[in-house]
């Protein structure tokens, strides 16, 4: 693997993990405070796909955009199930 390919692959973890920690804080906002819920939602998926789209503009391949965008709804779906239970 050539060093921009290592450089693509960081970012797209680093991404990642940015995303996954938005979606920890409106998590948190909406339970303290549920108004927005929907705007926030919707905030959310569009930053999101904006991210995938570059992500494929970039060169990565749409079965590794698939495996981690599933893997990042499963990780905050996990977190969101510990916090509110």
């Amino acid at each position: 693997m050539n060093k921009d390919k290592k450089h693509l692959f960081l970012n797209m973890v680093v991404g990642t993990i940015g995303m996954l920690l938005l979606g920890i804080g409106l998590l948190q906002y909406v339970s303290i405070s549920p108004q927005g819920f929907g705007l926030m939602t919707i905030g959310y998926a569009l930053v999101n796909s904006y991210i995938f789209y570059l992500e494929a503009k970039a060169g990565i391949s749409n079965k590794l955009i698939w495996i981690q965008s599933i893997l990042a709804v499963t990780v905050l779906l996990v977190i969101a199930y510990f916090m509110y239970v």
